[in-house]
């Protein structure tokens, strides 16, 4: 499954980034989600 195009590392660096972009949006939004939800309790506590 080589194309001619790339180098072995450099595929392995493209398909380490979309396994981290695809990581990244599947577990960011959630965190982000909850640190907002903390902020938003945290200010209404002042």
């Amino acid at each position: 499954l080589q194309s001619s195009s790339g180098s072995p590392l450099q595929k392995g660096l493209v398909k380490k980034a979309l396994e981290f972009s695809v990581f990244c949006e599947a577990f960011v939004p959630p965190i982000v989600f909850s640190a907002n939800e903390k902020l938003s309790d945290f200010h209404q506590l002042q």
